[in-house]
């Protein structure tokens, strides 16, 4: 839906409606939007009151508040006390909030909103309840574009269309179960939402005849042009140009889903990404495909992902349960131990309904190195953990804490740390997954991959 500044048209796939009143305007920097235009949207009730000119407004439904009726004409005063300043008359039969009980007042919100003191003695039938519900907006059912089975979605890195082409039939050459193929296709490539596209119907064609999904990741992270990764967000029309971008590569291609994989985006724009993943929904839901985005694990300080949201607009919600140490860090660690999976896995569950979460495991760890006090790491495959083992004649225990194999060495001065993900971490981490029935698993990335591996993702999947 839209709607012009200083208009009462309102444009939906509908068509026009006069609202019979000015939905926004502005004054200086500030839009003002009509209250009965936002009541469109979402439900709460108001009432407009003067001397002092001010507004009423209830919007929770959900909490349990306590009434009470004023059972003789009386005052709310500014205080406990008959020698208090009077605020409003009250009448008998009129209902107040009781916010707060006292041994002979009580603090109470009057509906013109005032907010005093009366006296017990003057309330009758003080009961808790919900308030009923407007019923001027009914929260739309969003359809989804789920595979209607378990999910087993392998990332597929992407430099360019012909290099996906040649390389997609060997990379998918020893895998098992995979249902979902996502190439890295889109990058955003400046701040006006452009992208650089890799897209090739070719691929798209072969992963169909090996009877795969293909989900195109549209992502803000590989484009060495793009320095900020959420200043595209900020505007609706950058928006709508990657939106329409993405969505006419979808057409050409035949791709039947979209990923989105927007990193390190800024917590000043995490209104605006969550606002480009509602309107890149409606185009998907529109074109009939599916929708999947990729997150951090949902703690405090990412809490501007709005995964919550997500899970009302998205198929599917993966989470990178990994890089819990990265590139950069300043302590040597796991990349992804069973502790931060299982507690990754929880926090989407608290937001996320169970059908929609996807747990992404790492195909990859890190070599850690210290020399002289100098922390440094290198990202290898886990097809590379025993020639990085045989190198430095180091020998792997098995960590209990980290869930997974662990080796270390000193040489030549240098202090050698690797926490190794192999077909036990993996299985480790697919079995959280099935006790908290997820919708499936996802692969980073192809090429990183051992043939062992996939035999306990393939287990994972006839479960």
């Amino acid at each position: 839906e839209s709607i012009d500044i200083g208009s009462s048209s309102l444009t939906t796939s509908s068509g026009t409606e006069d609202l019979g009143y000015t939905a926004a305007i502005v004054s200086g920097d500030t839009v003002y939007l009509a209250l009965p235009f936002i009541q469109h949207f979402t439900n709460f009730d108001y009432s407009v009151c003067s001397d002092p000119d001010r507004l009423v407004i209830t919007s929770d439904y959900t909490t349990s508040v306590t009434t009470a009726t004023i059972n003789r004409d009386t005052q709310v005063r500014t205080s406990g006390g008959i020698k208090s300043s009077i605020m409003e008359e009250v009448a008998s039969g009129d209902t107040v909030t009781v916010l707060e009980q006292m041994d002979t007042w009580s603090k109470v919100a009057t509906k013109e909103g005032i907010i005093g003191y009366v006296e017990n003695k003057r309330l009758d039938n003080v009961t808790d309840a919900v308030p009923t519900a407007p019923t001027n907006y009914t929260e739309p059912e969003y359809t989804t574009h789920q595979l209607g089975e378990k999910v087993n979605c392998a990332f597929h890195m992407v430099m360019s269309a012909a290099a996906a082409e040649n390389t997609l039939s060997s990379d998918m050459a020893q895998t098992k179960t995979v249902n979902v193929i996502a190439p890295t296709v889109f990058w955003v490539h400046d701040m006006q939402g452009d992208i650089t596209d890799h897209s090739s119907a070719a691929y798209v064609s072969a992963a169909h005849d090996m009877g795969l999904k293909v989900w195109a990741v549209v992502d803000n992270i590989n484009d060495p042009d793009l320095s900020d990764k959420g200043d595209f967000l900020e505007y609706a029309d950058t928006r709508a140009n990657c939106i329409s971008q993405i969505m006419q590569s979808v057409q050409n291609c035949g791709y039947d889903g979209v990923n989105v994989d927007l990193e390190l985006v800024p917590e000043e724009n995490g209104e605006d990404y969550i606002q480009f993943i509602r309107e890149l929904s409606i185009a998907c839901r529109n074109a009939g495909i599916t929708l999947s985005v990729d997150n951090y694990p949902a703690y405090e300080f990412n809490g501007y992902y709005h995964l919550k949201e997500q899970g009302v607009f998205v198929d599917y919600v993966i989470i990178m349960g990994y890089d819990e140490h990265y590139a950069g860090d300043t302590e040597a660690g796991s990349v992804s131990s069973i502790s931060y999976v299982k507690e990754g896995i929880q926090m989407a569950l608290d937001r996320v309904d169970k059908s929609k979460v996807i747990n992404a495991i790492p195909f990859y760890t890190r070599v850690w190195m210290t020399t002289n006090g100098q922390l440094t790491s290198e990202n290898i495959g886990m097809n590379q953990i025993d020639e990085v083992l045989a190198k430095h004649n180091m020998t792997a225990t098995w960590d209990e804490d980290s869930g997974q194999n662990y080796a270390e060495t000193t040489e030549d001065g240098t202090y050698y740390q690797v926490w190794i993900e192999d077909n036990q971490s993996i299985q480790l981490k697919l079995d959280a997954m099935t006790a908290a029935d997820l919708a499936g698993v996802a692969e980073w990335k192809l090429e990183f991959d051992t043939a062992d591996v996939w035999d306990v993702i393939a287990n994972y999947m006839n479960s």
